[in-house]
């Protein structure tokens, strides 16, 4: 959402800055979305238009922190 949404939505009306607005709004984003009607450039492809409707349909939860990637093989300590 921030590197489509926030360049335009920071303040205002339609602001999207915070979770909480961005939650808030989650009714219109995916709307917006799912017509094309937003981003008005460079158009989400429906691999991401489906993650918003997710998103709203599961009640527009807050995402965890990205999870820290795996090391690889095993490690003894020894």
């Amino acid at each position: 959402m921030a590197s489509k949404c926030l360049a335009c939505h920071n303040q205002g009306e339609t602001n999207l800055s915070t979770y909480a607005l961005a939650k808030a709004n989650s009714y219109g984003i995916l709307r917006e979305t799912a017509v094309g009607n937003m981003p008005m450039k460079d158009r989400l492809p429906d691999s991401e238009k489906a993650l918003f409707a997710q998103w709203h349909q599961k009640g527009a939860p807050q995402c965890a922190e990205a999870p820290k990637a795996k090391r690889k093989g095993k490690h003894k300590r020894g």
